[in-house]
């Protein structure tokens, strides 16, 4: 072909592009990138072993998630896949427990009939609840909210010194691996655990974080 007759189908196949809608050069927009990913929240569990290691353990949730809610996943016990290295210290209750959140944190109400419970098991509910607080989207509503019952994994559970026994050592924090990072702000955040004559108060200062 000679010059002049492809200058005329360049600038042909331009018009054509143009009169499209297509522009003949530059980047094409494809619109906003989806943002976000799915709610989560987090729940403590037991390792198994002799050191009864609290871990935290990130779960995924249709909708961020309160306190109650996350206290009633908790209480669901671990995944079927993460039984082989996850337990639990809480054992089953009769009735879900009552949780209600003011603006300083998380009051969790234990049914009449259920134990008194061991240091492990007491902290499994203040971090579980702690952090659905501290993550939460409403976390002055003042509201009481009843969890669901829930279905507990079948699991062994160890015995530990409650802190309101009179001349028991307990363990003032959880053990966790060296260098392990800690919730943000945690004295921001205090979480009652009250029971039939006994109620433990803790803030989050012993979670690890997820």
């Amino acid at each position: 072909m000679t010059g002049p007759l492809l200058k005329w189908l360049g600038l042909a196949v331009l018009l054509g592009l143009t009169a499209c809608g297509v522009p003949p050069s530059g980047v094409i927009q494809a619109g906003a990138p989806a943002t976000g990913m799915s709610p989560a929240t987090t729940l403590y569990f037991v390792a198994r072993g002799e050191d009864a290691t609290l871990v935290a353990v990130p779960r995924r949730t249709a909708a961020p998630v309160d306190p109650a809610t996350a206290v009633a996943l908790l209480l669901g016990g671990p995944e079927e896949y993460e039984q082989p290295k996850l337990g639990t210290e809480l054992p089953r209750f009769s009735a879900p427990p009552s949780v209600f959140t003011t603006s300083g944190g998380v009051l969790v109400t234990l049914p009449k009939d259920a134990p008194r419970l061991g240091a492990i098991a007491v902290l499994q509910l203040v971090c579980t609840a702690g952090a659905a607080f501290t993550a939460g989207p409403d976390t002055a509503s003042g509201k009481a909210a009843d969890s669901a019952p829930t279905r507990l994994g079948a699991v062994p559970r160890r015995t530990f010194p409650s802190e309101t026994v009179p001349g028991k050592a307990v363990p003032t924090a959880v053990p966790t691996a060296p260098g392990a990072p800690r919730i943000a702000d945690p004295g921001a955040v205090t979480v009652s655990v009250v029971g039939e004559g006994w109620r433990v108060t803790r803030s989050a200062d012993s979670c690890p974080a997820a």
